[in-house]
C-alpha cells in the first residue's frame, strides 16, 4: 500500500486556504458595494424631488421657472429602468465572464457605480445651492433630470453584481460549501444595508445632504480600488483565456457571440429538465415577491399603522439584522435541524409565507415587529435555492446560468413595483372597491406558497431520480 505524497497534501491545503482568502476578499468588496446602497436609500427620493424643482431661468437666475411636478409614475419608471437594461445585459456579461474571468466585470461594475455616485454628488451640489452666478451651474440644474436618467441607464449595466459574485464563488468553492458561502453573501448584504441607513441619517443630521452623497462617492472609489488590487482572478477565468482552440473561437462572428447568451436563456427555459424548471419558476416568484415587499412595506405600514420614518427605519434595520443572523450564526443549526438542503429550502419558503401572512393578520402596530421573526428562517431561501440550482446545472457554465437567472428574476423585479403599488392604490383609494389595505400582502402570501409548491415538486423529482 503506497503512502500519500505529503507534498500533494500541502499543495491541496495551500490551494484551499488561498481560495478561502479570495472569497473573503470578495465578501469585503460586497460589503463595501452594498454599504453605498444602504446609505443612499433614505435620501434618493429627496434628491429626485430637488431635481424636479431645480430648473432656473437663464435670463433671471434668481427666478425659478414654474414647472410641472414630475409624477410618481415617472419615479416608478426610473426605478424600473435599470432592471429593463439589466434584463438584456445580464446574459451577455455572464457569458463573457465565463471566457474572460469574473474580476474584470466586478471591477467594471464598481467603476460604473463610482461614476453614477459621482453624478449624484454633482447633481446634489448644484440643485441644493442657493447661488446662481455661474452659467455652467444653470446648465447643470436645467439638465439635472437628464443626467439623473443617464445615471439610471448606467446602473442597468452593472446590476449583475450578485450573479457574478455567485459565479466567482461557484468557481472557487467545493459544492458542499456553496450554501455556506451563498448564505454569507446574503448576510453581508443585510449587514451593509442595515448599517447604511444609520450612517446616512447621522451624516445628514450633522452635515447635510451634500456630505451624504460625498461619502457615497468616496466609498465607491475606494471599493473600485480595493477590488482592482486585492481580488485575484479565479483559476477558471484564467484558464478560459488560455484555451488553445483559438481558430474555432476566432471563427465565430461577433454577433453570434453576443447572441449566444440569449440562445442559452431560451434553452434553459424551454429545454431544462423538470427539476431545473421548477427551481427557476420558484426563483422568479421569489424575486417578484421580495422586490414587491421592499417597495411597498413602508407605504403599507404608514397606511395601516400610521408608522413614521423612525418606525419604518427601525423596521428595515430589523429586517437587515434578521437576514444577517439567519445567514451566519443560525445557518448551521437550522441546516442541521432541517436534515437536508431541500427540506431547509422548503422550511425557509414556508417561513416567508407566514411572514407575509402575519402582515395581513396583525392589526396592532406595536406587535407588527414580531412578525419579522419569521425572516430568521426565511432569509435563507434565496441562497439555498441558488445552491440547489448550481448543483443541478453544468458546473462549467455557471456564469451563463447565473446571467440567465439574473435576466429571469429581473422580470419579476420590473413587474413587482407596478403590480403591488397598483393593488395598494386601488384597494385604498377606489370608491367602488372595498378598502383592503392588506391586498398586496394577501397576493404575496398566495404567490409565496405557490413558489413553495414548485420547490416541493423539485424535491420529489430529485428523490425519484435517486431511486431509479
Amino acid at each position: 500500500m503506497s503512502e500519500q505524497d505529503p507534498t500533494i497534501t500541502t499543495n491541496e491545503n495551500s490551494s484551499t486556504s488561498t481560495e478561502k482568502g479570495d472569497i473573503r476578499v470578495l465578501l469585503v468588496y460586497l460589503f463595501l458595494f452594498y454599504l453605498s446602497f444602504g446609505i443612499i436609500n433614505p435620501v434618493n427620493v429627496e434628491l429626485f424631488e430637488k431635481i424636479n424643482s431645480a430648473i432656473i431661468d437663464p435670463i433671471n437666475p434668481t427666478h425659478q421657472k414654474a414647472t410641472t411636478k414630475h409624477s410618481t409614475s415617472l419615479y416608478g419608471f426610473l426605478f424600473a429602468l435599470p432592471g429593463v437594461i439589466f434584463f438584456f445585459v445580464s446574459p451577455i456579461t455572464g457569458n463573457l465572464s465565463d471566457r474572460f474571468g469574473r474580476k474584470r466585470f466586478l471591477t467594471l461594475f464598481a467603476a460604473l457605480y463610482a461614476t453614477i455616485y459621482g453624478i449624484y454628488f454633482v447633481l446634489c451640489r448644484f440643485v441644493t445651492t442657493t447661488s446662481h452666478s455661474s452659467n455652467f451651474e444653470i446648465v447643470i440644474r436645467n439638465n439635472a433630470l437628464y443626467l439623473y436618467i443617464f445615471a439610471k441607464i448606467l446602473q442597468g449595466f452593472c446590476l449583475d453584481v450578485i450573479p457574478m459574485v455567485n459565479s466567482y464563488i461557484a468557481d472557487h468553492a467545493d459544492k458542499k460549501d456553496l450554501t455556506f458561502y451563498f448564505s454569507y453573501v446574503l448576510a453581508i448584504m443585510g449587514l451593509s444595508t442595515a448599517i447604511g441607513p444609520v450612517m446616512s441619517g447621522t451624516i445628514y443630521k450633522q452635515f447635510g445632504l451634500n456630505y451624504v452623497f460625498g461619502t457615497i462617492f468616496c466609498i465607491s472609489i475606494f471599493t473600485t480600488w480595493f477590488i482592482l488590487f486585492f481580488l485575484k482572478e479565479n483559476e477558471k477565468g484564467n484558464m478560459s483565456q488560455n484555451i488553445t482552440d483559438t481558430s474555432k473561437k476566432d471563427s465565430k462572428p461577433f454577433l453570434s457571440e453576443i447572441g449566444a447568451p440569449f440562445k442559452s436563456l431560451f434553452m434553459i427555459v424551454t429545454q431544462a429538465d423538470a427539476i431545473l424548471k421548477s427551481l427557476i419558476i420558484s426563483k422568479f416568484i421569489s424575486a417578484f415577491i421580495s422586490v414587491g415587499f421592499f417597495c411597498i412595506i413602508t407605504q403599507f405600514t404608514r397606511l395601516k399603522f400610521e408608522y413614521g420614518p423612525q418606525e419604518n427605519g427601525f423596521l428595515l434595520t430589523l429586517v437587515g439584522i434578521t437576514a444577517v443572523l439567519s445567514n451566519s450564526i443560525l445557518a448551521k443549526p437550522i441546516a442541521y435541524l432541517s436534515g437536508s438542503e431541500s427540506n431547509n429550502l422548503i422550511i425557509a419558503g414556508i417561513a416567508n409565507g407566514l411572514l407575509f401572512l402575519s402582515c395581513v393578520l396583525i392589526r396592532n402596530g406595536d406587535y407588527f415587529y414580531y412578525g419579522m421573526s419569521f425572516f430568521l428562517i426565511g432569509a435563507k431561501e434565496d441562497p439555498l435555492r441558488s445552491s440547489m440550482i448550481s448543483k443541478v446545472f453544468d458546473p462549467n457554465q455557471q456564469g451563463i446560468l447565473n446571467g440567465c437567472l439574473g435576466s429571469i428574476t429581473t422580470l419579476g423585479r420590473i413587474l413587482a413595483p407596478v403590480i403591488f403599488s397598483f393593488l395598494l392604490d386601488v384597494f385604498t383609494t377606489s370608491n367602488s372597491l372595498p378598502n383592503i389595505v392588506d391586498a398586496p400582502f394577501i397576493a404575496m402570501t398566495v404567490a409565496q406558497f405557490v413558489g413553495v409548491a414548485f420547490i416541493f415538486r423539485a424535491k420529489l423529482l430529485m428523490n425519484e431520480n435517486k431511486t431509479e
